[in-house]
């Protein structure tokens, strides 16, 4: 700081270095998160597919959290369907009787109508995507486990 208390000026090249610094501190900061907390989609028809849909959601301009929860959901199942013992590679392999096991493994693991509901959700947005992208002939369908609303605790007097 001067003498009358404001700040010296800055040329533009120091505070295009300063941005620069920045920007590239935080790709490298997003990179580790992205590369060590999620494991990677191998199969490259699949990751070009789930891809495409992601793209899709962020051009109509998709929360930050609505793309997580597809994170969340879809691409785990994704990854699951690749696994050894299923060797799913194409999205033009995915079926109904795919997602009914996938549905029925989650609804082992978890308690929550919620849960089960959320992943049937978002495969089935992922699907109905494919479909009219062409990555898959016809639409699959399956149930989406129903929730029970709650009612509301609290009425309204008159």
């Amino acid at each position: 700081m001067t003498s009358n208390g404001t700040c010296p000026p800055v040329s533009t090249a120091t505070v295009r270095v300063a941005v620069e610094h920045f920007i590239e501190a935080n790709q490298v900061k997003n990179a580790m998160r992205t590369n060590t907390s999620k494991p990677d989609i191998k199969s490259a028809a699949l990751r070009n597919a789930y891809d495409d849909f992601i793209l899709s959601r962020q051009a109509i301009h998709c929360s930050s959290s609505t793309l997580e929860f597809y994170q969340n959901t879809a691409r785990k199942f994704i990854l699951w369907m690749e696994q050894e013992e299923r060797s799913i590679t194409e999205p033009i392999q995915v079926n109904s009787h795919i997602v009914r096991a996938f549905l029925a493994e989650i609804g082992k693991r978890t308690k929550s109508d919620w849960t089960l509901n959320d992943y049937g959700r978002a495969i089935h947005t992922v699907l109905h995507f494919w479909h009219t992208e062409g990555y898959i002939p016809k639409p699959i369908d399956f149930e989406i486990h129903p929730v029970k609303k709650k009612e509301n605790a609290v009425s309204i007097a008159k």
